[in-house]
C-alpha cells in the first residue's frame, strides 16, 4: 500500500471508531436517564415526583 492509502484507511478507521465511540456515549446517556427514573418510581414515596 502507498503511504496515501494507508493514510486514507487511517483517516476512516478513525472516523468509524468516533462515531461508534459517540452513538454508544448518547446510548449510554439515554440508558441512564431511562435507569434513573425507574430508580426513582421504584423507591418508597419517589413514585409521585416523576418527571
Amino acid at each position: 500500500m502507498s503511504d496515501l492509502q494507508m493514510v486514507t484507511v487511517f483517516a476512516m478507521t478513525q472516523a468509524l471508531l468516533l462515531a461508534a465511540a459517540w452513538i454508544a456515549h448518547c446510548h449510554s446517556l439515554s440508558k441512564l436517564g431511562e435507569l434513573e427514573v425507574v430508580a426513582r418510581a421504584h423507591r418508597p414515596g419517589g413514585g409521585q415526583r416523576r418527571r
